[in-house]
């Protein structure tokens, strides 16, 4: 479990919680393979119904620590296009119904 505390941009305190908000994406198995150190996209519903997109990075490692990075929009979109390749079709389905699309332009 990663947890975190933070003040949004509006002053207002948002409590983030992986064992409790909705987990988009985890890295933990990838190609069948257990990893030790991974990322995960989470989404987080506050109580006034905004909703905050972040990552934790998780380590399984002694002596390291989870950490959690809170992205913005533009931030989730980039990720997704970097992470494009490991998502399945049911993580691009939730993804596409909160609004982000991966659609080739050229």
């Amino acid at each position: 479990m990663t947890k975190m505390a933070y003040t949004d941009n509006e002053g207002k305190l948002v409590l983030l919680n992986t064992r409790t908000d909705e987990c988009l994406y985890s890295g933990h198995w990838v190609s069948g393979k257990e990893e030790n150190r991974f990322d995960e996209l989470y989404l987080h519903k506050t109580k006034n119904g905004k909703i905050v997109f972040y990552v934790a990075h998780v380590t399984f490692w002694q002596g390291e620590r989870n950490s959690i990075d809170v992205l913005s929009e533009n931030e989730v979109q980039s990720w997704i296009v970097d992470y494009y390749s490991y998502l399945g079709d049911d993580e691009i389905k939730r993804l596409a119904q909160l609004g982000f699309k991966v659609q080739e332009t050229a």
